[in-house]
């Protein structure tokens, strides 16, 4: 995978590692929005 994502499992994928990122409090609100939209 290069810079930025291409596919969108590789989306899925990186979306979910930027979460860490978040505080964590709100950490799992983001991924169970990222999980949900990706069904």
């Amino acid at each position: 995978m290069g810079r930025y994502p291409t596919t969108p499992l590789h989306l899925y994928a990186y979306l979910l590692r930027k979460t860490r990122l978040l505080p964590a409090n709100m950490q799992g609100h983001y991924r169970h929005e990222i999980r949900q939209s990706h069904r």
